[in-house]
């Protein structure tokens, strides 16, 4: 996907389509979203003879069900990983309802891995990579966070010894948000 040429972006929305399911296809239901271009959908009512008009919505980037996750990656993930080497920080955020393809984007499977494990990968082979070509001993210090936000409740993804217990967002005045365990 192309990136806009008015300049960089710091948050970027980007809509992707799932597949209908298996359950979906078994009902017979039909498709309602459509992807129109690299960044419109289409909402259409499927009744038949349907008076409702066809809705429009304009994101940054639209995928349609067909798009591979190393293409997703590769225009999400990686830019990213590219600010983060420049010492930026770096955030991805992913919202839907249940069954909408949140985990899939994310982080994928064994055999069709997501953005964060595809990051995690070229995030250490660019380490590896960097510290055999430089000798400047420069250092590298990642820090990476994993949060599910799920019924207004926090969940560290990363330590289940949080099951359960509540965690909080709180706001430092010079470090900024942070979620508190």
């Amino acid at each position: 996907m192309a990136e806009p040429t008015t300049g960089e972006l710091n948050v970027k929305v980007a809509v992707r389509c799932r597949p209908p399911n298996k359950t979906e296809i078994g009902m017979a239901c039909q498709t309602i979203v459509f992807v129109e271009d690299s960044s419109t959908i289409m909402i259409k009512d499927p009744a038949p003879f349907s008076q409702l008009p066809e809705q429009r919505f304009s994101f940054d980037v639209c995928y349609p069900p067909t798009v591979t996750q190393e293409q997703v990656y590769k225009d999400l993930g990686e830019p990213i990983l590219e600010k983060a080497f420049s010492g930026y920080n770096g955030t991805i955020f992913a919202y839907g309802q249940t069954g909408a393809g949140k985990s899939h984007s994310i982080t994928g499977t064994p055999d069709l891995p997501g953005i964060v494990p595809r990051m995690n990968d070229d995030l250490f082979k660019r380490i590896n990579e960097y510290k055999k070509n430089n000798t400047q001993g420069r250092q590298f210090l990642v820090l990476v966070s994993y949060l599910e936000l799920y019924n207004e409740n926090i969940h560290d993804l990363m330590n289940p010894n949080n099951e359960g217990k509540q965690l909080k967002i709180r706001e430092h005045p010079k470090l900024g948000v942070y979620v508190e365990n």
